[in-house]
């Protein structure tokens, strides 16, 4: 173990290496260290146990200090707390779900905003509504299919 940081020490102090390689073999170091923590998904399950942990001691205050108002609020508040945090790997997940949908959305307005181009003008189909029948039926299927 101490011949291993003494090798990494002396690459990072090594006059001979450029900034570039040092910083690229940083930077690729802490994508596997991340990366293997979130697949492997092992300072979440530390997290969850803690966070179980945690919430049961509060369950038992809770009993200790049943009659003292103030006290339970607190209690009722650090275990909120505790209710609402989060991993990073979660918050991750949520936020690259959130840009896919944002994406997938956004590819959807412009295709309606394209075939509604295609269809006519808006009072060419108040003018004939059943002449763009078939036109908007394709477009609502293409819709439907998209949203699944």
């Amino acid at each position: 173990m101490d011949n291993t940081v003494k090798n990494i020490l002396e690459f990072f102090s090594d006059k001979q290496k450029s900034i570039t390689a040092k910083l690229s073999i940083a930077l690729i170091s802490l994508f596997l260290i991340v990366a293997t923590d979130y697949f492997g998904q092992f300072t979440y399950n530390y997290q969850l146990n803690n966070k179980i942990d945690q919430l049961t001691k509060i369950q038992d205050l809770k009993i200790t200090f049943k009659k003292n108002s103030n006290y339970l609020n607190k209690l009722q508040s650090i275990e909120n707390d505790l209710l609402f945090k989060q991993h990073y790997s979660e918050k991750l997940t949520y936020n690259l779900n959130r840009t896919i949908t944002i994406h997938d959305t956004i590819c959807i307005v412009d295709t309606i905003y394209l075939t509604k181009d295609t269809l006519g003008s808006t009072s060419d189909s108040l003018k004939n509504p059943k002449a763009n029948l078939h036109q908007n039926n394709k477009l609502q299927i293409y819709l439907n299919m998209k949203s699944r």
